[in-house]
Parts: structure tokens; sequence; C-alpha cells
């Protein structure tokens, strides 16, 4: 077996590298250790080198020491990078007496092999040192013999619940750090210690208040209670399916708990042997009915796909949470452990079935079991199950988030090297412009600096501060596009058509695919013109992501795209989508039959993307674009 050992380069490493001799070379032996002494070499970028090392462990012993849990520090990474990757399958050895509130969080769960006063007993008598010694080392070959089925069962949950990795959001969201909240985490908390029968605690809030930050933060400081995280994205549809949350939740639930891991693979293979599969004949009288002829190939294909269990992927989001989540964990012990949390945020993008499940059911979750959940508080339909999920409404006017809104200010502020008698005058005006949304003070600050040395100026003319989001994001599009006709005759000639691709697609446009339409619409442009003509000037508000034939833009916030598409508020520059659903829908329709030969070489946008907007196609529409709609299904 492959074993990770994380530790710290201090007087311990004695003792870390008679383990590691131990487990190649012992009796009991015969394993890779992998310890960044003998396995990073010269001219090794070391911390690829140990990314690498982790991820391609099957198991991690990490010793704790009074220098290894120092923060930040080379082993709090490493702890982190192996709970991404490696879930509950970590072990921890105590080499130095420590206190519990002195471990890292993100381990302290976890049961540890005490070997602390090693160094006393060798010291004393280096005889019952070596008898003492290989008693504790049968404990640590016991451990890793008992999780060696660990790896197996989740490679089986990985194949079947198809999980995603949180761990790029996480770092995207605290990426520009993370001030204040305090007060709502120590409230947070209380719930979660002291009121059990509430199982649900739904942050309720407008765009802007930060609840993805706060989520973050949550999942990513409080390992030892959150036990899954889901971040529901509005820009990317497969984030947002109510199966995809359930199943990427069960997982990393799987990952932490032995008992529920094991009810979850019983579950699922009880599910599997008693799955229903594909009426064929129905299958083939609904094809007929289509009109379509019915190959050979298309009755055998079916014919495989009618042997296949339907399982949970055919299950309504109910059901799923009951037989992945619910069901596995009522059947474990409470036993008095401690309560663990799941986070979900935007639960609103996952639609209102999973809502309203949740809000019928939610005393069916064990009392160890809390759900912490985000949502929009007025988006349609939701409001009425929201008052069920113990919904706790903040409004930006809070004192608390004024308070949090204003260190955010100061500390940008102070990033930027301004002297506090400086800020003093740009502090207060700036929080009542944002009205302290964070979301306002995020796209600010991208302008500023995007404006590079003319950022100052705009930030001490507190009275050019435009007042609120919907201000913010006409004051960007006035400075851009707005003044003259000519300014605006640009905006309407090349901003606009990209901008109809992008608030028609629900997820990053592929930039390829917009300098495509570009110049289908301005015949012999270079690719040079549409950057500097068409991407550029859009500037921090639409950001760009990737590179080469990979990159993709998209709003800055979904705040962007709903002003935007609002004739009322963005008034000149309003944008119709349905335009932008004519014009991918033409483009990728020419791609689905340029390749319907090969299939395969569609691009994952087509393939995913096509029936969204031709089903945002009237028939009119289709037809005068010349689109067979039956072709594609």
């Amino acid at each position: 077996m492959k074993i990770f050992l994380s530790y710290g380069h201090d007087d311990n490493a004695e003792l870390v590298q008679k383990i590691r001799d131990d487990l190649e070379n012992g009796i009991n032996g015969g394993h890779d250790a992998w310890i960044d002494k003998f396995k990073i070499k010269a001219g090794d970028e070391w911390r690829r080198s140990i990314t690498d090392g982790i991820i391609d462990s099957e198991r991690v012993l990490a010793f704790m020491s009074k220098h290894s849990v120092r923060e930040p520090g080379v082993c709090h990474d490493e702890l982190a990078i192996a709970l991404g990757h490696k879930g509950g399958n970590i072990s921890t050895v105590l080499v130095e007496p420590l206190k519990d509130e002195e471990l890292p969080l993100s381990v302290s769960h976890i049961q540890r092999l005490d070997m602390s006063d090693w160094k006393a007993r060798k010291a004393e008598d280096p005889e019952a040192f070596e008898v003492w010694y290989r008693e504790k080392f049968a404990e640590i070959l016991r451990i890793i013999r008992e999780n060696a089925g660990f790896s197996g069962e989740i490679e089986k949950l990985a194949e079947k619940l198809r999980p995603m990795d949180n761990n790029p959001i996480i770092g995207g969201l605290l990426g520009r750090g993370f001030v204040g909240r305090g007060w709502l985490f120590e409230e947070i908390e209380a719930w979660r210690k002291n009121e059990r029968h509430n199982r649900v605690y739904c942050l309720a809030a407008g765009p802007g208040f930060g609840k993805s930050a706060i989520s973050a933060w949550l999942a990513h400081t409080n390992k030892i209670q959150v036990i899954a995280a889901h971040f529901c994205r509005y820009d990317q549809p497969n984030w947002s399916e109510p199966g995809a949350v359930i199943r990427n939740i069960a997982f990393q639930m799987a990952t932490r708990l032995p008992d529920y891991r094991r009810f979850l693979l019983h579950q699922i293979e009880h599910l599997e042997k008693n799955a229903s599969t594909m009426d064929l004949g129905a299958e083939l009288t609904r094809l007929g009915r289509t009109g379509q002829p019915i190959s050979s190939e298309t009755i055998t294909q079916l014919a495989a796909q009618a042997q296949t269990p339907k399982t949970f992927d055919k299950l309504t989001p109910a059901e799923l949470f009951d037989t992945l989540i619910a069901g596995p964990a009522q059947i474990g012990i409470d036993g008095g452990r401690e309560r663990y949390l799941i986070v979900i945020d935007a639960l609103d993008e996952a639609g209102k079935e999973l809502i309203r499940y949740l809000a019928d059911r939610q005393n069916d979750l064990p009392r160890w079991l809390a759900l912490f959940a985000t949502s929009r508080p007025n988006d349609d339909g939701v409001q009425q199950f929201l008052t069920r999920l113990n919904a706790h409404s903040v409004e930006p006017d809070n004192d608390s988030n004024r308070d949090d809104a204003r260190e955010w200010i100061g500390t940008w502020l102070t990033e930027r090297k301004m002297p506090e008698a400086q800020q003093a005058p740009i502090v207060e005006p700036l929080l009542a412009a944002s009205e302290a949304n964070f979301h306002y003070l995020t796209a600010y600050r991208q302008m500023v600096e995007h404006a590079g040395p003319a950022g100052d100026a705009l930030l001490k003319a507190p009275e050019a501060y435009p007042k609120g989001l919907s201000g913010l994001y006409l004051q960007f599009f006035e400075r851009q596009f707005g003044g003259d006709d000519q300014r605006l005759g640009n905006y309407r000639q090349h901003q606009r058509p990209l901008l109809r691709l992008v608030m028609a697609s629900r997820r990053p446009l592929p930039v390829a695919l917009a300098r495509q339409a570009f110049k289908v619409s301005q015949p012999g442009a270079e690719t040079e013109d549409f950057v500097s003509q068409v991407l550029l000037p859009l500037g921090s508000l639409f950001p760009k992501t990737g590179t080469g034939e990979e990159q993709t833009i998209r709003p800055f916030h979904k705040s962007l795209r709903d002003w935007l598409t609002n004739p009322d508020a963005a008034g000149q520059y309003y944008i119709d989508p349905v335009a932008g659903h004519e014009t991918l829908g033409r483009l990728l329709w020419q791609e689905f039959v340029a390749k319907q030969d090969a299939p395969e070489t569609l691009t994952e946008y087509a393939v995913t993307e096509l029936p969204y907007h031709l089903l945002a196609l009237s028939e009119e529409q289709e037809l005068a674009l010349g689109i067979d709609r039956f072709a594609w299904e």
C-alpha cells in the first residue's frame, strides 16, 4: 500500500523516520511510504511533488506536533488536500502532547494514536522503549489493515454517485480573504449545539449579502462539524440539478462516517438489484409515433438499454434524498455523537421540489444531522417553503452587516496602502452608496483596480459613487459606452450581439463560439478586432477564465444578468436573450449537422446546450433557421 507521511520538520522526525523504515522494510512491512526527505529530488517543484504524493497515495498518516500544527504551515495544506481527495482515509499519530483545541479542526474529529511520550520513554529506558514502540507500530499496522477496504468502497461509491469537487469553488470564494461575520457564526453554532429539534437553519438574504462566501467559510474552517457541502451555481446547471446535489452530499458523508457508508452501500446494492428496467415495447411505440424510421441498429441499442436497471438517475429528488441520505443516516447509531452539518449554498437554485421536500420532511433527519442552507428569499415559489425551514432573514441595513461591510472597506483600503487619514472620508460614503452590499463592494473594487493609476481618483470622489448595485452597473455602462451616439452605436454593433449570447447561455459562454458569431456578423473581421472591439471594453464585470479554446466569459454575478435583461433597469443597454438563443441555436445546429456522422467530435457545449437553446425557440423561429428538432431528438 502507498502511504503518505505528513509531519513537521522538527525533532520528532527521528520517530517518523523509524516508522517509515519499518513500514517499508520491517517484518510486516512491504509498504511504499511517501516521505518528502526521500521522494523529492533536487530540481523538483516541491509543492507539485507533495500534491502528487498525496493524490497518488492510498492512505495518509499525519504526525501531530506543535511544529506541524502551526498555521499557516505546509502540514495544514497537506491535510486540506488529503481531506479533499482522500475523505476519511486519514489517520493521525500524536508525537507531542497537544490539547484538543491545538489540533487542526480539519482532523480533530479523527481518532488518533497517542505516541506523545516517545522521547521520555526512549531516554529513560531504550530497551523498554523498543517493546513499547513495537506495540504502537502494531497498532499502526492494524489501523492500515482495517481501512484497507476504504479505498475500494470509496471507488465504488465514486463510480455510482459521480461526486463533484468543491475545492475550486471554495478557493475562488475565499480567494480575496474573508472578514467579519463572527456574530453570524456564533448564532449558527448556538443553533447547532442547542436546538436539536430544529434540523434546518436557512440563511435567507438578497444578492450581495455574501451567502456563498459564508457557506465556503463554514465548509473550509469547520471540517470537524461540516461533513458535506454543495454549492449550487446559477451558471453551472449540473451543479444545481437536484440529483447531483444529493449524490455529492451522500458521497462526502460516506467518506467521513463509516457506519453511514456501510448502510449506503447496502442501500445502493438493494436499489440496483430491485430496479425496474426500460419497457422495450413502450419505447418502440413512442418512437413509432414520431414518424421516424426505426432501424435495426436502433432496436439493438434499445434492447441493450432495456437490460440496464434504472437506478437513482430516475428517482425524484424526494425519493433520492430518502434513499441516499435520510434512510442510511436514520439507521446509524446516535450514541451521543457530535451534531454534524450539511451545507447547501443557493438552495433555491436546486428547484422548488427539493425545497418543498426538505420543508415537509426535515424531521426525518436524525437528531445528530442538521442542514445549513442559504437562499434568496423572494424567488418565485420559494418563500412559502422557507418559512418552514427555520429561515433567518437578514436585511442589508442590519447593524452587524453594516459593521462587516465597514471592516471590509477598511481592510481593502489598507491593502492599497492608503493612510488612515485618507480612508476616513471614503469609508462612510462608500458604505452608504453600496447599501452594505458585498457584490457592490467587490465589483467597485474590481473597477478601481482595473482603472490602474486612475483608480485612486475614483475612490477620492465620494460624490460620484453610484447608488446601489443598479446604479453601479448603469455607471459602468455609461462610462464605457455612453456619452454620444457614436459610442452607443459601437455598443449596439459590438457588445450587444455578444451580450445576447452571454445572457442566453445558462453557463459560461465559450469565447470561441462568440468569436465565431462575430465573424459571421462582421465578414472580414480579424481575431484581434474581436478582442479589442468587443471583449476588452466589457472589463471586469464580465470575467474571462481559461485560455485558448477553453476560454469562457460570464457575467460577474447573477444580479448583473438580472439587471441587463430588465428593460426598465438597463434602459438603452437592455439585452434581449431571445436573440441570443436564436444565434446560439443556429451555430450549434450547424455544428450538429456538420458532425452528425461523427457525434463524438461534437463539443461538450453543443451536446449539453443545443437542446436547451432549441427549447427556448418557437417553432416559427426554428423553421426560419432551418432547424429540424426531431433530427436532434
